[in-house]
């Protein structure tokens, strides 16, 4: 049986939080900054800011500061993927040929899950040198006639390689099976009913520029090094990164998961299951000591900034960040910090 989740604050036993609290203030002083969101056998432990979401102005990182996640949206789309196929839009043994015209005889035999588990055989980017990388400008139909000219890496369903563009192709897929835009699904079906008023995607100016966090890394992207200057979203990420939030935004896309505000509660278990060796919907699944489901999904960029998803449904046990250090590996010890506290040292 999974547990339940309660995001309220005072609900774990008081010397917990001060423990976690004390570690992470640790991973601080060496340099972590960004929000931590703590859950432990579906009481909460501690949600807080620590370091600066803009050191030159002092501003400081609350929990309600807003980043960008990466890979983190993998998730989301593949919380859509289940959503639109739990709606009987789709299923996940379609083969992408049902949803994408002119798929070549290499591809027709591709399906939504194996998009989803990165055993598609596809590649990872699809931008040319000097286009921009994730910013570049690529409109869906180049994006699309350049993944479907890409030779596979392997044969499809074989083995597992990570794929940013089979997400890619994944938002187009929803887009066709849905009627709407990639946005118009991932806030239909995920935002609005989770109640997350700080998620969006870059280029949104749905909040002050002085809510978002500014990466801390030397590499930077536009006039300032936020998601609120950078334009929006475009084919060559769409799917597989681009979206905005808060920790605390992400606990409650958990928390909604859990409550069946996302996926029916008969569905909803599918999401904590891997389905080739360690790949799941959007994340890997492992097994904890005791052989439960421990899931994570990490997003990073160059830019400076990272999230993290971890967490252990049969015990509640949430742990999210979201980081605007320098380095991923502040954020990395400051999550195996709070991980080493939860089990007790």
């Amino acid at each position: 049986m999974l547990a339940s989740l309660m995001l309220m604050q005072g609900s774990a036993a008081p010397d917990l939080p001060k423990t976690v609290d004390a570690r992470l203030q640790e991973a601080a002083s060496d340099g972590f900054s960004g929000s931590v969101l703590v859950v432990h056998g579906g009481k909460s432990v501690l949600s807080k800011g620590y370091g600066f979401a803009d050191p030159k102005a002092g501003r400081k990182v609350t929990p309600s500061t807003i980043f960008s996640i990466g890979s983190v949206t993998k998730w989301f789309t593949a919380l859509v993927t289940l959503r639109l196929e739990q709606d009987g839009k789709l299923k996940l043994s379609d083969p992408i040929a049902r949803l994408i015209d002119h798929v070549p005889a290499d591809k027709r035999r591709i399906t939504i899950e194996q998009l989803l588990a990165h055993t598609a055989g596809l590649g990872d980017y699809i931008d040319r040198p000097g286009e921009g990388g994730d910013f570049a400008k690529i409109d869906r139909a180049t994006a699309l006639k350049r993944i479907l000219a890409e030779k596979l890496k392997f044969e499809p369903g074989t083995k597992t390689e990570y794929s940013n563009v089979g997400y890619t192709l994944l938002a187009m897929i929803l887009e066709k099976a849905s009627g709407q835009s990639y946005e118009e699904c991932v806030r239909n079906l995920i935002f609005k009913p989770a109640g997350m008023a700080r998620s969006g995607f870059f280029g949104d100016r749905l909040w002050p520029e002085d809510q978002f966090a500014i990466g801390q890394r030397a590499k930077t992207h536009g006039t300032r090094n936020m998601a609120y200057h950078w334009g929006p979203v475009t084919w060559s990420l769409k799917g597989a990164g681009g979206i905005v939030s808060t920790s605390e935004d992400l606990g409650k896309a958990v928390l909604a998961l859990t409550q069946g505000k996302i996926l029916s509660m008969a569905n909803e278990p599918r999401m904590f299951r891997a389905v080739f060796e360690h790949e799941g919907y959007g994340w890997m699944v492992g097994r904890t000591a005791a052989g439960t489901p421990f899931c994570n999904v990490g997003g990073g960029d160059d830019f400076g900034f990272q999230a993290a998803i971890l967490y252990m449904p049969h015990e509640g046990d949430l742990v999210i960040t979201c980081s605007n250090s320098n380095t991923p590996e502040k954020m990395r010890v400051a999550i195996m910090d709070v991980l080493r506290t939860l089990e007790g040292g």
